[in-house]
């Protein structure tokens, strides 16, 4: 056995327990979907909800595992436990599958009303019940379904009582107790779904701006202001256009150069090419939101009307115009942003 293999054993050997202690800690405190299809019972047999759920008020009534046996006690002959219809019934016979959805106490809800006064069709909550194959905690009914559907029959959506025991209005989330003030930027941005990430429910716009025009952003340092600000404007103008309007860049930089405006930037080399604001705009947001009274790209010579130019591709047109040719640099755009 070379020294190769010898080392190459141990090694193997501890990605297997890794990789086998990381699938046993996964399981932990996770509960597996329960393997019941609504897509058998209810589109390949066409029972209807009701067969199912009824008989208790302000509930959806689960069935019974006599219910179930009904149909199961030929169908399940010879099958393991684990797969017949007991493995969804706990030891007092009730229906396992309850705790998926279950909203919890805080949470004001008469199914019945609902079902029978004001949804005509159990999927206009239970989106895609009809289809699925597994039970999960997912398909739980979220909030915003009830605030848009409480909106469109006139009900506030922002009463809170409406619908809850103990929350309202002034009641703070238990998310906004842990550094909420440096993460809540990063939920905002990436517009992450859910109730706990729906600002709107309880601020508006002007909190948020009333808010950063006090207290700025905490990236918002002396390196920001002097050359981070750039880069990011750059990756993602929209993130400060919440707080700052153009003309404030405008005003800024109409009398503070950009760090960047030194050495080669500009004349005689005129090295801005290599880093300039394309597609070029005659108005505000490329170079004439400063420098108004430069001459305009827009009028470089144009392409001479021969087919060897107007067909050329941009590899062509370096291949004649090789870089000790050309009146500037060479930044590996197309020619034809500017010769046209």
């Amino acid at each position: 056995m070379d020294l190769l293999t010898r080392m190459a054993k141990p090694a193997v050997a501890v990605l297997c327990l890794a990789v086998v202690g990381c699938a046993l800690f996964g399981s932990f405190g996770r509960e597996e979907p329960y393997a019941f299809s609504h897509a058998t019972h209810v589109g390949e047999f066409e029972m209807a909800c009701d067969d199912c759920h009824y008989g208790e008020p302000d509930t959806p009534g689960m069935p019974t595992l006599d219910d179930c046996m009904a149909c199961h006690e030929d169908l399940d002959e010879g099958k393991p436990p684990e797969r017949s219809v007991t493995s969804l019934f706990d030891e007092n016979d009730a229906f396992r599958a309850l705790r998926a959805a279950a909203l919890g106490d805080e949470i004001v809800f008469d199914h019945d009303s609902h079902a029978d006064d004001y949804v005509e069709d159990c999927a206009s909550c239970h989106v895609g019940i009809a289809s699925s194959r597994r039970i999960v905690a997912s398909d739980r009914v979220l909030m915003n379904a009830c605030t848009s559907c409480h909106e469109k029959s006139g009900w506030d959506p922002a009463d809170c009582s409406m619908c809850h025991d103990e929350i309202d209005r002034d009641w703070m989330p238990p998310e906004h107790h842990l550094g909420w003030d440096r993460r809540h930027g990063q939920i905002v941005r990436c517009e992450a779904e859910g109730t706990v990430n729906n600002c709107s429910l309880c601020h508006d716009e002007s909190t948020c701006v009333a808010c950063h025009r006090v207290t700025p952003p905490r990236d918002h340092n002396n390196h920001f202001r002097l050359r981070g600000h750039g880069i990011a404007a750059a990756i993602d103008r929209t993130r400060c256009a919440s707080c700052h309007e153009p003309d404030g860049c405008n005003r800024c930089h109409q009398s503070t150069e950009p760090l960047s405006h030194v050495g080669s930037f500009g004349s005689p080399l005129n090295r801005h090419c290599l880093g300039c604001h394309l597609p070029l705009q005659p108005t505000s947001g490329g170079c004439t939101t400063c420098h108004r009274g430069t001459p305009s790209h827009a009028s470089a010579p144009g392409l001479p009307p021969t087919p060897a130019h107007l067909q050329a591709n941009d590899a062509q047109c370096r291949e004649c115009h090789i870089p000790d040719r050309l009146r500037h640099p060479d930044n590996g755009d197309s020619c034809r942003f500017c010769h046209r």
